[in-house]
């Protein structure tokens, strides 16, 4: 499970709804399986669960790397 989701969520929406964003904070994923399905198999196993959790929730984007540290 997705630790602090709701204070994300607040930070999210900040940044997005600031004046001075100008950016495209992304997409949601909706199947994490399409996703990885260009990742060796291997290295599939090693993305956090709470990361594809992110994407799903939140979306991918310019922001999402830094939101998930």
């Amino acid at each position: 499970m997705m630790k602090n989701k709701e204070e994300l969520k607040s930070l999210v929406d900040t940044v997005t709804s600031s004046e001075d964003y100008e950016g495209n904070y992304g997409y949601r994923i909706t199947d994490t399986s399409a996703t990885l399905c260009n990742v060796d198999d291997s290295h599939r196993q090693q993305v956090p669960a709470d990361y594809l959790e992110f994407l799903t929730e939140f979306g991918f984007g310019e922001l999402d790397a830094a939101f998930h540290l």
